[in-house]
């Protein structure tokens, strides 16, 4: 199989780990499009690496509207690579509305199978021409890959018909696994003792990660031993030192900064808990939470808000439990019987742990991306040799 991957995310080495699984367990030529440099949203100028295991060809086109997902595009021919590629399968690792869709839409000329990537879990309409590019997605497209299934639910009801595969965010299990000594190094380095229990938060600081609803809950439970450590960096960071300064023990609260993704197995694995309290906007629910199916990798269980995919991923896995959004005390009852139930908290992280480990890897998700494009190959060659026979 020759595969062609239109995908921006590919600029950072380790979105290319997902494409060398599959040339790992498959015969498949794999040849990604991506841009020249990216503008992260930390501010950082991204110059494309290769990922050691991946074999295929990257090919880089400079970009108009750099850094910007859904408004980019690329400044060079994509039909060009199409025709020289020649490829089975078209990937399109953008969401349907966007820049790069249209423009794919717009320059394809070929009857080549291809489909898409979608992660919009809000019914939203767009203006023209996104709308337009949106609609011959939908009606073009032989197969999408919805993030989750209530990404899936928003395509249906959009208009979206054709065949679909839940493709969940995955996780280097080489790197998220539970790890004593990890978390007896950076305890230490913290200055928590090793029996502490440990409350953790990892994301961004920002209004709707609801960081805040962790600080308001904790304050309840001032009569439990417990440490909190907040990694992540955001505007609500100053906010949230002040708040935590109420506490009779300020000290109890751990704010560690950014950490990069390299380092989050370490951070990890030094928690008891880790709490995802999302709250849904008028523009903006969680739509997957990939920290959720790392920190059950790493054996630790999690509480979660009911907003977007959360309650739906924790009831997936059985690693966790939910609290109702936007309410610190529903959220501190859930820590305290957590601190308070030892045997309950082994068995949320033996299931999530088993959970991850089952479904949530590298090479689950691309063995299950694999076999659904190579369902509409051998469809689309039916289709053919079925209208020249």
């Amino acid at each position: 199989m020759k595969l062609l991957a239109i995908s921006h995310p590919c600029v950072t080495p380790i979105n290319q780990a997902f494409f060398a699984a599959i040339e790992q367990f498959a015969a498949c030529e794999v040849t990604l499009i991506v841009p020249e440099t990216w503008n992260s949203k930390y501010g950082k100028i991204e110059s494309v690496e290769r990922l050691p295991s991946f074999r295929g060809k990257i090919i880089t086109i400079p970009v108009l509207f750099n850094g910007n997902i859904p408004i980019h595009f690329y400044r060079g021919s994509i039909q060009k690579i199409i025709k020289q590629v020649s490829p089975d399968f078209i990937f399109v690792h953008h969401d349907p509305h966007t820049s790069v869709a249209g423009q794919f839409i717009l320059e394809n000329r070929t009857s080549i199978p291809f489909g898409f990537y979608a992660a919009q879990n809000i019914n939203k309409s767009y203006p023209f021409p996104f709308s337009w590019f949106e609609k011959k997605m939908f009606s073009q497209a032989s197969i999408a890959f919805p993030l989750s299934h209530s990404v899936l639910e928003v395509l249906r009801s959009k208009g979206y018909r054709n065949d679909a595969t839940v493709l969940p965010l995955p996780f280097d299990a080489s790197l998220f696994q539970p790890n004593s000594e990890r978390r007896q190094r950076m305890r230490s380095s913290l200055g928590i003792s090793p029996d502490t229990f440990i409350v953790g938060y990892l994301g961004r600081l920002t209004p709707e990660k609801g960081v805040d609803l962790i600080i308001d809950a904790l304050l309840q439970l001032q009569d439990k031993q417990w440490a909190a450590v907040i990694a992540g960096s955001g505007p609500e960071e100053e906010k949230l030192r002040t708040t935590a300064q109420r506490a009779a023990q300020p000290s109890r609260f751990h704010f560690v900064g950014y950490v990069p993704h390299e380092q989050a197995a370490s951070i990890l694995n030094c928690f008891d808990v880790l709490v995802v309290p999302s709250r849904t906007t008028s523009s903006w629910k969680e739509q997957f939470g990939r920290v959720i199916i790392e920190a059950m990798a790493c054996g630790v269980p999690v509480i979660g808000s009911d907003s977007g995919e959360i309650p739906f991923l924790i009831d997936q896995t059985q690693g966790g439990t939910t609290f109702t959004e936007d309410d610190p005390t529903s959220l501190a009852r859930r820590i305290s019987n957590i601190i308070d139930n030892r045997e309950y908290r082994d068995e949320l992280s033996e299931r999530g742990l088993r959970s991850a480990q089952e479904h949530f890897t590298t090479q689950s998700i691309a063995r299950q991306f694999y076999r659904s494009v190579s369902e509409v190959i051998d469809s689309s060659r039916e289709k053919l040799s079925t209208k020249t026979a």
